[in-house]
């Protein structure tokens, strides 16, 4: 009950706050229609030589983008759960996520190819390798996360959950901004 409404608390506070912060990367579900996760970045987060916003509307990084050394520190707000047909992983050497409000469950694929489930609740910590694959559903409406990530390793991939075939990350946004589009043409045909 505590951690309940110390989680409620904190969602207030970061709606509050987060408007005051830098513009953040807004990445949309791949229908193109709802916001599914906005990164705040708070320390060395990704920039332009021209020097402006890195990404595009839909949270596609622009081409003259520079990556940051090191490590980073990104205020995630995830509006809507994963896919349930695809998890990913991260290309960094490691990531340490701090639930601040909200919550997940979490799935990620074990060595022997079971998918394992477990929740993570607000003032949780996750670390996350490079080489995990995994997914979230939110428990909540949204879920809100401080996230500290080690210097890029790699790029990262989309794995099936049933072929368990890897994708890199901009061939999947590839392929599902072209399903978008079909499914938008279609409604309006």
């Amino acid at each position: 009950m505590f951690r309940s409404l110390v989680s409620r608390l904190t969602r207030k506070a970061l709606l509050r706050l987060s408007p005051r912060l830098k513009r953040p990367n807004v990445i949309f579900d791949h229908e193109g229609r709802r916001p599914y996760l906005s990164r705040y970045y708070l320390l060395r987060g990704p920039r332009t030589s021209d020097g402006r916003h890195p990404f595009d509307e839909y949270g596609r990084p622009l081409g003259n983008i520079v990556r940051s050394e090191g490590t980073s520190l990104v205020l995630h707000h995830f509006h809507q759960s994963d896919s349930t047909t695809k998890l990913h992983n991260h290309g960094w050497t490691w990531g340490l996520s701090l639930v601040l409000a909200g919550g997940y469950a979490e799935e990620k694929i074990a060595p022997d190819g079971r998918v394992i489930r477990r929740i993570v609740k607000p003032f949780s910590f996750n670390f996350i390798r490079p080489s995990e694959f995994h997914r979230v559903d939110l428990l909540e409406e949204d879920a809100w996360t401080i996230f500290l990530r080690g210097p890029r390793l790699k790029e990262w991939f989309y794995k099936d959950r049933a072929t368990h075939e890897k994708v890199v990350w901009n061939q999947h946004v590839k392929m599902a901004d072209s399903a978008a589009a079909a499914v938008i043409a279609e409604a309006n045909a």
